[in-house]
């Protein structure tokens, strides 16, 4: 935003900011590890992805969040790795066709993410952890089983 690095994985604004947004609660959701946080931006969501505010396994036990006031957690899932440019390029061949083994590693490990996170909302009724997919929106079922549709923020 306004230029100026944020130490974010993305130099726009990522799905997490774009959800905030939208439900008005703000334009951008700091990174953890932003030296300029604030406590208040605590109450309304930081962002602790690891290509985003680089990962803390201090911060990462889910039981520790719910006991610092952690209500409403949203994990993203992986997307199609396999179809990232640097992978294409790598290992797609002269067609940079995407690597479905690493798309299917991104689709099992998303599959158990969901199941832990059931069994984590299971030990804390009070809690709401969603998973939010950006593997299947963004990987095309009805076109060749290569082409992935990314969507562009600007």
């Amino acid at each position: 935003m306004g230029g100026k690095p944020t130490g974010r994985f993305s130099d726009g604004k990522d799905p997490s900011d774009l959800i905030a947004e939208e439900l008005g609660i703000k334009a951008l959701v700091p990174a953890y590890f932003n030296p300029a946080l604030q406590a208040q931006d605590l109450l309304t969501g930081v962002n602790f992805a690891s290509g985003g505010a680089g990962y803390d396994p201090l911060t990462s036990d889910l039981a520790d969040l719910y006991k610092l006031g952690a209500r409403r957690i949203a994990v993203f899932g992986l997307p199609p790795l396999g179809c990232l440019p640097s992978q294409r390029t790598l290992k797609g061949g002269a067609e940079r066709e995407c690597v479905e083994m690493y798309n299917q590693v991104a689709d099992l490990f998303n599959k158990k993410l969901q199941v832990e996170l059931n069994s984590i909302n299971s030990q804390f009724p009070d809690a709401r952890l969603k998973y939010i997919d950006i593997f299947f929106p963004l990987i095309s079922s009805t076109t060749h089983k290569n082409t992935v549709c990314f969507f562009l923020f600007i």
